[in-house]
């Protein structure tokens, strides 16, 4: 806490073995250094560990992103947020830091020192396969039909944020959480068009992103790149085959078995058929015998009489 009370916190985060802590970081005796990890054995000097469950056991990227982008519980209370990634080093007490980028704004960023536009960032990202092409382009595609704007703007630096946490932030900072969930994995990616419509005034601070009075990166923290690669990959392709597999096999037995009942029917109707044309011979049969008939004969006169009287009463009507 400052000498005007004023609470503040950097925190980091460390997921799925992917690299080792990052304990190089300058004093900063006023201010809070915390560092989320789903790693139960992971140590610090510098850090205090908090210990978290992943949302997403076999996506620790996006795990990842959850407490980058929003913290939890453990950042309320705290007056002023910096964010940082492991990879960082700060090389002086960030107090300072604090004072001159919210000076101006609730929350601030890095502008890209290398990449002239966010529409280059997306055809990085593509160009160095760290994520699923697929997903870029759908999302370059999104934001090319409702928010073209942002895709010629200065793209913003995630590697590390400080922030006041005001609701308008807050809710800036779910909106980007909700667009790396969506899309790409890659936060620089969504960052702007999150910030682009929220409302909320963002200091653009214009560093060089490798190193600066206030920090240095990267720092070599022994990353696994085939954890990072891994992360969020299909890992049992052969399963999805066998669901799709069994799915079609599913289909064509549901196929099948109505192609059966409508055999069964037409058997049934072939059956009825049968026995009508059966009884239509046998009628037929009878007909003609009694026709033959001695008795046939004798009460034809009969019938002759009959039909005339029945002709008489239908000429001359009822009564």
């Amino acid at each position: 806490m400052t000498a005007d009370g004023v609470r503040r916190l950097v925190y980091t985060t460390n997921f799925g073995g992917y690299e080792q802590i990052n304990d190089d970081q300058a004093e900063s005796p006023s201010v809070r250094f915390l560092c989320y990890t789903d790693m139960p054995d992971l140590r610090s000097d510098r850090w205090e560990i908090r210990l978290v469950k992943p949302a997403f056991p076999l996506d620790a990227v996006r795990s990842q992103r959850i407490f980058k982008i929003r913290g939890d519980e453990a950042l309320d209370g705290y007056d002023e947020i910096l964010y940082i990634d492991n990879c960082i080093s700060l090389r002086t007490d960030v107090s300072a830091l604090f004072d001159e980028w919210l000076a101006t704004a609730d929350i601030a960023f890095m502008l890209h020192s290398f990449r002239r536009d966010v529409a280059a960032e997306f055809a990085e990202i593509v160009r160095t396969g760290l994520d699923d092409a697929q997903r870029v382009f759908e999302q370059f595609d999104h934001y090319a039909a409702t928010q073209p704007e942002v895709l010629g703007l200065r793209p913003l630096s995630t590697g590390f944020f400080a922030r006041r946490p005001t609701p308008e932030v807050k809710a800036a900072l779910t909106r980007w959480l909700d667009h790396v969930l969506r899309y790409s994995r890659r936060d620089q990616l969504s960052v702007r068009a999150a910030f682009h419509d929220a409302g909320v005034s963002v200091n653009e601070v214009e560093i060089d992103n490798h190193m600066s009075r206030w920090h240095v990166w990267p720092v070599d923290v022994r990353r696994n790149t085939t954890v990072r690669f891994a992360s969020g990959s299909l890992r049992y392709p052969d399963l999805l085959k066998v669901a799709a597999l069994q799915t079609q096999l599913e289909d064509a037995q549901r196929v099948a078995a109505q192609v059966e009942a409508a055999q069964a029917e037409i058997e049934q109707l072939k059956d009825a058929c049968s026995v009508g044309a059966k009884q239509l011979a046998e009628a037929r049969s009878e007909l003609s015998d009694l026709r033959r008939s001695r008795s046939w004969r004798i009460t034809a006169p009969l019938r002759v009489v009959a039909a005339a009287l029945h002709a008489g009463r239908h000429e001359s009507g009822p009564a």
